[in-house]
């Protein structure tokens, strides 16, 4: 292991931070698992094959936990891991609900997509049928257009016989028959 006096020089923490000798002079604590085994094996040693083990004086050596500190502990964990279910079956539900509504909110997307397509096909058939109704009107107001020409026409032809004259008097026979009919 190289010397601190060798680690200052080297690594740029030195003192800022930790040091491989420093986290190996600490002592580790004892795992709990060992120590419940070592003091199960020396409570079952100690007392009378009928007694319980809650009667028990506690065995306490420096570092080891009694069995009622272990159990408060585990009573601690079953609390917390029943509160962490709780919660779980909360999300869960929440979640299911998200779900439910994610499908739903799909179903309703989908349905207007299709109501979309459905719109935009009725609007491209109507834009074609509009553009054949410009067309028919346009057709149909250059023949009107032809037809008014064709009928001036036709008035400027049956003109070309009637003349009439202004000056000469009617003659008598005409005004009786206008008289006699009124």
């Amino acid at each position: 292991m190289p010397d601190k006096s060798k680690t200052k020089g080297k690594h740029k923490r030195g003192e800022r931070g930790s040091v491989e000798e420093e986290t190996q002079q600490v002592s580790k604590r004892t795992n709990m698992a060992d120590s419940e085994f070592q003091s199960t094996n020396a409570h079952n040693d100690e007392t009378s094959p009928g007694a319980n083990e809650e009667e028990a004086p506690p065995n306490n050596h420096s570092g080891e936990t009694s069995l009622l500190e272990l159990k408060e502990m585990l009573v601690d964990i079953q609390i917390t891991v029943s509160n962490v279910l709780r919660e779980n079956t909360k999300l869960a539900n929440e979640v299911a609900e998200l779900r439910n509504v994610i499908q739903r909110q799909k179903g309703e997307l989908i349905n207007v997509q299709t109501a979309l397509a459905k719109t935009q096909k009725q609007q491209d058939d109507l834009e074609i049928q509009l553009t054949a109704a410009r067309r028919t009107i346009n057709d149909q107001e250059a023949e009107i257009a032809e037809l008014y020409d064709l009928q001036d026409a036709l008035e400027q032809y049956t003109r070309k016989n009637s003349i009439e004259i202004h000056g000469v008097p009617e003659p008598l026979t005409p005004r009786l028959r206008r008289s006699s009919s009124s």
